[in-house]
């Protein structure tokens, strides 16, 4: 492959939703890095940047069902959608990918509150439900709004990011979870003690998981990538940036080409040493999802196709949890918003092993659509 040319953006993927979601998956990670302690703040590198792409464009076409004017233009240019009918885009392919993760989306009116009569059936084509609740009655709301994030995240996310006020009108919760065994187990004998190497330098203790299998290889621009598979259509791309690089500053073309190369490749023998990751996020996403061009959002919304009373987004919360053993990898996410009427090849060498002792990028990856389900900057393995 010509490493002076980028693959189309396309490129390898199967579905035409695939680099759409590496491309918002990327972006949300780079935006929210830049909050205050950002990438270029070598102390804030020690930390984690979690997304789910797939959540998340679950959840703004959500809010796009409900959206016209400017504000559906705006969040159709960030899904890279050019009209409301592509949103099926989203729901046809998540149905065709692995029965292993598991995800739902749901609207959720206070009693009262005026709805436009298409909105609940543009649900249904995503596959979500329409619901009422009383926000008045705070602790009630809570607790429905808390058990649907348990039931809808396996029990992995215990509670909502929201905290229920008598002034909500409007909440939109997506949910994905899954619980996946590898295809190969990595021996827990073979886990050591070692150290991983931060972004400032510093060496932080980790426990180092080890094996040595025929996989397939990509090394484009400097970075390296193998995929372990999972059980049930699912796969896990692990890409190591050049030392001293942040996984940050990876773009949709790069992660491409090195698909591209992995699947071209052969499956030789390759060591992999990948550390124990257990970490997770709660966050709001105002900021991150301003700089990525939905500002509308939040001041001056059009939400006119869910309700003529509905004037914006006061917070959209983002929580995702990511937790890679010897056995399996257990991820969940939720994003939801709360709405108000007023918002506020080569030669056939040995390949160096992979050793993931410095931060990297994680993905895991739907083998039949392509789609990135989580994708994670990993900074630092072991923080909570």
């Amino acid at each position: 492959m010509n490493r002076n040319t980028r693959p189309a953006c396309n490129g390898p993927l199967r579905t035409a939703l695939a680099p759409k979601a590496y491309q918002l998956g990327l972006r949300t990670l780079q935006s929210i890095a830049h909050e205050p302690g950002s990438i270029s703040d070598r102390v804030a590198e020690s930390r984690n940047f979690l997304t789910s792409p797939t959540c998340l464009q679950l959840a703004l076409a959500t809010a796009a069902a409900g959206a016209a004017g400017q504000t559906l233009q705006d969040l159709l240019a960030v899904l890279g959608m050019a009209e409301k009918a592509q949103l099926r885009e989203i729901a046809d392919t998540l149905a065709e990918g692995s029965r292993l993760v598991s995800t739902a989306c749901r609207a959720v009116a206070r009693q009262g509150l005026t709805c436009e009569r298409g909105f609940a059936a543009t649900m249904a084509n995503l596959g979500g439900t329409m619901h009422r609740l009383d926000f008045t009655n705070t602790a009630k709301a809570q607790e429905n709004l808390d058990s649907w994030v348990y039931r809808n995240t396996k029990g992995l996310i215990p509670r909502s990011g929201i905290t229920v006020t008598p002034a909500i009108d409007m909440v939109l919760q997506s949910a994905l979870a899954l619980i996946v065994p590898w295809a190969e187990p990595f021996r827990v004998d073979d886990t050591e003690d070692d150290e991983f190497f931060l972004m400032s330098g510093e060496r932080q203790p980790c426990r180092m998981m080890y094996t040595t299998r025929n996989l397939p290889y990509g090394d484009y621009e400097g970075w390296r990538a193998t995929t372990l598979p999972y059980d049930g259509g699912l796969t896990c791309d692990i890409i190591v940036p050049p030392d001293g690089t942040s996984p940050l500053k990876a773009t949709p073309g790069l992660l491409l080409g090195l698909l591209q190369e992995m699947l071209e490749s052969s499956r030789l023998p390759l060591e992999v040493k990948l550390p124990k990751v257990n970490t997770s996020s709660s966050e709001s996403l105002r900021n991150a999802l301003t700089r990525m061009g939905l500002g509308s959002l939040f001041d001056n919304a059009d939400f006119s196709a869910m309700s003529p009373e509905v004037s914006g987004i006061s917070d959209c919360v983002q929580q995702v949890l990511l937790d890679v053993d010897e056995r399996e990898t257990t991820s969940a996410a939720t994003v939801e918003m709360v709405m108000l009427t007023c918002a506020h090849g080569g030669a056939r060498t040995p390949r160096p092993p992979l050793v993931c002792d410095h931060p990297f990028l994680l993905v895991i990856r739907d083998e039949k659509t392509d789609v990135p389900v989580y994708m994670g900057a990993i900074h630092h393995p072991s923080q909570p």
